[in-house]
C-alpha cells in the first residue's frame, strides 16, 4: 500500500509495560483554559474512589480538577467495576496548573506512591505531554536515532499473521527486546524505574495521515488482545492461531478500507469544463443520506457481547461476499476510467499546444511577411478577436488537462490499494472458511478466561461495519 505514502515523518511513540502496549495520545495542542493527563495505572491497591480523592488532594485545583475513570477493557465502564490489583484508565483534567507540576505533584506524593504495588512506576503515561516530562526525568537507554533510522512501521504496511505469531510467542516468553525489533524496527528507548527494576519501553512508528492514528490505536488493542490470549493458551496451538490469524485478516481489511475510503475522498469527476465547480467525492459524501444497514450488519453493530461467535461469523461471512464484488467493480471502473480519460487528456494538450503554436504565428508572419503584416494590419479588430479566442482556448484545453491528468492519477493511485483490499478480503473469507467446520467455530469466547476475545471481537465487527458502509458510499458516488 505504498501508493499512499508521503516523504514527510511523523512519528508517534507507543509503549510497552506490564507486557502490553499503550498508544500515546498527542495533547501538545491542547486548549489553554482545560489541560489534561492521561494514565494506565497498574496494580491498583485501593478502590478508584480512594484514587480519585489522593489524585485531587496532590494535585491541587479544587473543584477545577477531575479525575475520569475511562477504562474500556471492559464492555461496562461503571466505576464500580473497579477493583483492587485492578488496571484503570484514567483522565485528569485541570485549569489553573502547569502540566509539568502535575506530573510532579504525582511523581512525589508518597500518597499515589502507597496506591499501587510500584508506586509511580504503574502509572504508565498515555499522553504526549506526560511521557515527555517522564522520559526527561528518568534515566534512559537509546537504540538509534529517528534522524537517521529508514526503518519505521507504518501501518499501510502489510503483517505476516505467520510473523505476528512469532512476533507474539516471543513477548510470550519474554524476548521483548527480540520481539520489538521486528514489530517496530527503529529506534527505541528504554525507561529505568528506580522501584523493582522495572522497565518501561518507548517505540516510535510513522504516520502520515490523520487516520492513521485512528488505525494505530486498533493496531494496539489487537497486539494487546492477542497477547492477553497468548497467556490463556498456555502453549500455541491451532486454536490460538486460528483466532489471531483471524483477527488480523479482519483488522487489514479494516485497515484497508479505511485508506481506500480517504483516498476516494480526494478524487473529482473531469469534465470538458473545467469552470464548472466540480465537488469531491469526500464533499459530496457528506449530502449523501446514510445507507440503511443490512440484517447482517445491524445485528454485529447493535449486539452487546459476543456470546455466540458461530452466529457471528454467519453474519459477517455474507458481507465480506458482498465486499468481495463491490471491490472488483470499482477496479473494473477505475481501469475503464483510465482508458477513457486518456483520450480528451491527449486532445485537450494538444489543443492547448495548438492555441500556443496559434498565438505564435501572428507575430511571426507580421514580422517576416509584409503582405501577412498588411493583413493584420487591416483587421485589427477581427485579429484581436481571433487571438482572445486562442488565448481562452488555451487556458479551457489546458485546465481541462489538468483535470484530467489529476483524476488519472488519483485512479492509478486507487489501483494498487483496491488491489490489496481485494487481496485482504480473499484472505479473510478464506479464513471465515476455514474457521467454520460442520457450523462450528474453531474460536472459543464461551469461557469467561476468554472475555478478550469478546471485546476485540466486538470492537473489530463494529469497525468493520463502519468502514464497509463508508467505502459503499465512496462506490456509489464515483459509479
Amino acid at each position: 500500500m505504498t501508493s499512499l505514502r508521503k516523504p514527510a515523518k511523523i512519528t508517534k511513540t507507543i509503549i510497552f509495560y506490564n507486557g502490553l502496549f499503550h498508544y500515546v495520545e498527542d495533547n501538545a495542542n491542547g486548549e489553554a483554559n482545560m489541560q489534561f493527563v492521561l494514565f494506565k495505572v497498574y496494580n491498583l491497591t485501593r478502590s478508584f474512589e480512594e484514587l480519585r480523592k489522593e489524585i485531587i488532594a496532590s494535585v491541587g485545583g479544587g473543584e477545577s480538577t477531575t479525575v475520569t475513570y475511562i477504562d474500556d477493557s471492559k464492555d461496562e465502564s461503571d466505576e464500580a467495576y473497579v477493583s483492587l490489583n485492578e488496571n484503570v484508565k484514567i483522565r485528569i483534567c485541570f485549569k489553573s496548573q502547569k502540566h509539568r507540576d502535575v506530573i510532579e505533584h504525582l511523581r512525589s506524593s508518597q500518597s499515589i506512591k502507597d496506591l499501587t504495588q510500584n508506586g509511580f512506576a504503574d502509572w504508565v503515561p498515555l499522553d504526549s505531554k506526560s511521557y515527555i516530562n517522564i522520559e526527561r526525568n528518568s534515566r534512559c537507554e537509546r537504540r538509534g536515532n529517528i534522524l537517521t533510522t529508514t526503518k519505521l512501521r507504518s501501518f499501510d504496511d502489510d503483517i505476516d499473521p505467520r510473523l505476528l505469531e512469532m512476533i507474539i510467542d516471543e513477548i510470550y516468553e519474554n524476548k521483548i527486546d527480540l520481539a520489538l525489533e521486528k514489530l517496530f524496527p527503529g529506534p527505541s528507548i528504554k525507561i529505568y524505574h528506580e522501584i523493582n527494576d522495572l522497565i518501561m519501553i518507548a517505540v516510535v512508528f510513522e504516520i502520515q495521515y490523520h487516520f492513521d492514528e485512528e488505525i494505530g490505536k486498533l493496531f494496539v488493542e489487537v497486539l494487546n488482545s492477542l497477547i492477553e490470549d497468548r497467556k490463556i493458551e498456555a502453549r500455541s496451538n491451532e486454536a490460538s492461531s486460528v483466532f489471531s490469524t483471524f483477527v488480523y485478516r479482519l483488522f487489514a481489511v479494516i485497515r484497508n478500507l479505511i485508506y481506500l475510503n480517504e483516498l476516494y475522498g480526494e478524487f473529482k469527476s473531469p469534465s470538458w469544463s473545467p469552470f464548472v465547480n466540480i465537488q469531491k467525492v469526500k464533499d459530496i459524501r457528506d449530502e449523501v443520506p446514510t445507507m440503511r444497514h443490512t440484517s447482517e450488519e445491524e445485528h454485529l453493530i447493535t449486539m452487546e457481547k459476543v456470546t455466540n461467535v458461530e452466529d457471528s461469523l454467519s453474519k459477517l461471512h455474507p458481507i465480506v461476499k458482498q465486499l468481495q464484488e463491490e471491490v472488483e467493480i470499482a477496479q473494473f471502473r477505475i481501469h475503464y476510467n483510465i482508458r477513457k480519460w486518456k483520450k480528451p487528456k491527449r486532445t485537450s494538450n494538444v489543443l492547448f499546444y495548438g492555441s500556443i503554436a496559434a498565438m505564435l504565428s501572428i507575430p511571426t508572419l507580421y514580422l517576416s511577411n509584409k503582405s501577412a503584416a498588411r493583413a493584420v494590419s487591416s483587421n485589427r479588430l477581427k485579429v484581436s478577436f481571433g487571438c482572445l479566442l486562442t488565448i481562452l482556448l488555451g487556458i479551457w484545453t489546458k485546465k481541462s488537462h489538468n483535470n484530467f491528468h489529476k483524476s488519472i492519477n488519483v485512479s492509478k493511485q486507487l489501483d494498487p490499494l483496491l488491489v490489496s483490499t481485494k487481496q485482504n478480503v480473499d484472505l479473510l473469507d478464506r479464513c471465515l472458511d476455514e474457521i467454520a467446520v460442520d457450523d462450528t467455530s474453531k474460536i472459543k469466547v464461551n469461557d469467561y478466561e476468554f472475555k478478550g476475545r469478546k471485546v476485540i471481537l466486538k470492537q473489530l465487527f463494529h469497525q468493520f461495519v463502519a468502514a464497509n458502509a463508508n467505502i459503499k458510499i465512496s462506490f456509489s458516488v464515483t459509479s
